[in-house]
């Protein structure tokens, strides 16, 4: 079972994380490429559809700035804000992985980057200090082409299935 709580900056030193784990001795190196599924339309369209949202909402986030005499609308925008960070920086993330069919393996220290980095965007203090605790000690979701989706465990081995 992947514990709940962890030390994430280890992450190639726990078993489910090491690619070199399931290689077997003797046998021809895994080619962890020819795991993963290139998805080039769906990644243009990840791209495409962040880059067609944002402007909206940046239109309605200052909509929002200008009310903000009320603090619903303080806190509307600091929302607004945090959710046009995690959508750009989601699009354009899920859309390269996708687009390069990625797998853990292939690139574990960009899977790393993305995973580690995925709750950051949020700019108030609590919300930094719970995405920072979500970030460095529970288990990371990476990324897998074959389903299009992030999951915590990266399909190294068999091992949890």
């Amino acid at each position: 079972m992947i514990s709940q709580i962890r030390f994430n900056f280890r992450l190639d030193a726990q078993d489910e994380y090491n690619c070199s784990l399931a290689e077997v001795a003797g046998a021809p190196p895994i080619n962890w490429s020819s795991r993963g599924v290139s998805r080039p339309y769906f990644g243009l369209f990840c791209i495409l559809f962040g880059c067609l949202a944002i402007p909206f909402y940046v239109i309605i986030a200052r909509i929002i700035w200008r009310m903000r005499k009320m603090h619903t609308y303080k806190i509307m925008f600091v929302l607004a804000i945090s959710d046009i960070g995690t959508l750009c920086y989601n699009s354009i993330s899920f859309g390269f992985l996708l687009m390069n069919g990625e797998v853990y393996c292939m690139h574990p220290k960009i899977n790393f980057a993305f995973a580690i980095t995925s709750g950051i965007e949020n700019y108030s203090i609590l919300q930094l200090f719970f995405s920072a605790f979500i970030a460095l000690f529970t288990p990371l979701f990476f990324f897998d082409s074959v389903t299009h989706t992030v999951m915590v465990n990266p399909k190294i081995t068999d091992k949890y299935q």
